[in-house]
């Protein structure tokens, strides 16, 4: 691990999805950072960076072309992301939750 940090969102997310997807963005740019200081470095990265979700709602956005009438606010978060993975810069990777036992 690289870096690390929690931040407080700037906007309100309507959903479990809109905020993992905003938090997807916010990965994505903070990876080609620290790609472009890598490579100052003389050190390229190896790519597809692949970056875990746990969320499978979230990579259908961004492995869908076709824009929902719902996602509308998610315009660019949404170019960003999928234009890194055209790119061949990232790919996504499911991460299951295991489920925690109930509570009695």
């Amino acid at each position: 691990m690289v870096s690390w940090k929690t931040k407080k969102q700037k906007t309100v997310a309507k959903s479990n999805v809109e905020a993992e997807y905003r938090a997807m963005s916010a990965t994505v740019s903070e990876l080609e950072w620290i790609s472009h200081l890598l490579h100052d470095f003389g050190i390229p990265p190896t790519l597809p960076i692949i970056m875990h979700c746990d969320n499978k709602a979230a990579q259908h956005i961004v492995a869908n072309p076709v824009f929902h009438e719902r996602m509308k606010h998610l315009n660019i978060d949404c170019h960003y992301t999928r234009d890194k993975i055209v790119e061949s810069f990232l790919q996504t990777a499911h991460v299951p939750l295991k489920s925690s036992s109930p509570i009695r």
